[in-house]
């Protein structure tokens, strides 16, 4: 699954060589992977909910807004980011207050559970997978029930492997922090 994030290019190659590579191991069918989305929220577009919502970075802790413009050129990159940082300091420096308007579902925002939900069932369905019940999605012999970000895939080998593939590698896939496998579903044995 490493070599999925490493090899997207080289997805089919990659996939069909860790399935053939597990079928030499002798393991269970089923097979209980754990897997915990990085930044969830933040990768998710905005539905907004029908207004424009507006951050005040002079008014925010320090520490926070440092945070924020630090993280800039990993969403829009180096050369936009630097102009945006340069600006907002600009505007502190001469007392004024800048503001930026909010295009992602930041956690803590009315709406942004409800964004990240749909802009996941989205690529879930992407890679196949029918939603059977609220998050909670189905594709072949691999069920995924989901719990915010946390995803755990459950079924045989076989189809958890493929999916978790399918869905690393799919435009805009998703990013996991970690996939393990575990022996429990959300804290049941």
């Amino acid at each position: 699954i490493n070599l999925a994030y490493e090899n997207g290019e080289s997805y089919e190659n990659t996939k069909i060589q860790c399935l053939d590579e597990c079928m030499t191991l002798d393991i269970d069918p089923l097979l209980i992977v754990t897997a915990d989305e990085t930044n969830a929220y933040i990768a998710a577009k905005w539905r907004g909910g029908g207004k424009d919502v507006f951050l005040d970075l002079a008014h925010i802790s320090k520490w926070l807004r440092e945070l924020l413009l630090a993280r800039l050129p990993n969403l829009l990159g180096d050369a936009k980011a630097g102009a945006i940082v340069r600006d907002v300091n600009e505007c502190i420096r001469r007392g004024r207050t800048p503001t930026v308007q909010i295009t992602r579902p930041l956690y803590g925002l009315e709406d942004a559970g409800f964004s990240y939900d749909d802009n996941r069932t989205e690529r879930m369905q992407q890679v196949g997978c029918v939603e059977i019940s609220p998050s909670v999605y189905r594709r072949g012999r691999c069920i995924v029930p989901c719990i915010v970000d946390d995803h755990t895939f459950i079924g045989h080998w076989r189809d958890v492997v493929s999916l978790i593939f399918d869905l690393v590698t799919a435009k805009d896939g998703i990013r996991y922090s970690f996939i393990e496998s575990t022996s429990e579903v959300i804290g049941l044995h």
